[in-house]
């Protein structure tokens, strides 16, 4: 039996693998963006329980704790892979622009050769795009309070004047 760092011996729990049905129940979950009762009726299709009933039912089983090691072990998997997709389509936009500017470049088109190489700026994120709304002097005219529920977006806060 495995050791604990005082020495003891420790009884290491081991979590069942999800049946069938329950890998059903979890995926349903994943995919439909968190409903525990639709994803509890997707791998019970044939239940007639009462909405009440399939709360409830849903609730216990997602309480399991092999139902939330697995959600959370698709939940990484779907993070990696959302990760390394946005990543290789990343380079390879930056690969084209790239090749779009040399092309441009030889071709004596430099304004184009320079939009490419902007588009690659922005896209690494080397540039920060800033946007005023409202007419000139409509902040002027705020408090501080009212111009931070403006920017951070409270639903209280006055609205600019119309000119």
């Amino acid at each position: 039996m495995p050791r604990g760092s005082d020495g003891h011996a420790r009884k290491i729990d081991r979590i069942a693998p999800l049946d069938p049905k329950e890998e059903i129940i979890v995926v349903a979950f994943i995919t439909n963006g968190g409903n525990q009762t639709a994803a509890w009726r997707a791998g019970n299709p044939n239940s007639k329980a009462k909405p009440e009933t399939a709360h409830v039912e849903a609730s216990k089983f997602f309480r399991q704790p092999k139902v939330r090691l697995r959600i959370s072990e698709l939940r990484s998997e779907v993070a990696s892979k959302l990760s390394a997709d946005a990543a290789l389509s990343l380079d390879q936009h930056m690969q084209k622009l790239r090749e779009l500017r040399d092309e441009a470049r030889q071709r004596g088109q430099l304004s184009a050769a320079i939009t490419a190489e902007v588009k690659r700026g922005e896209l690494a994120g080397l540039y920060v795009k800033r946007v005023e709304s409202g007419e000139p002097g409509d902040f002027d005219r705020m408090t501080t309070e009212e111009l931070r529920a403006y920017v951070y977006g409270d639903d209280m806060r006055p609205k600019p004047k119309e000119h």
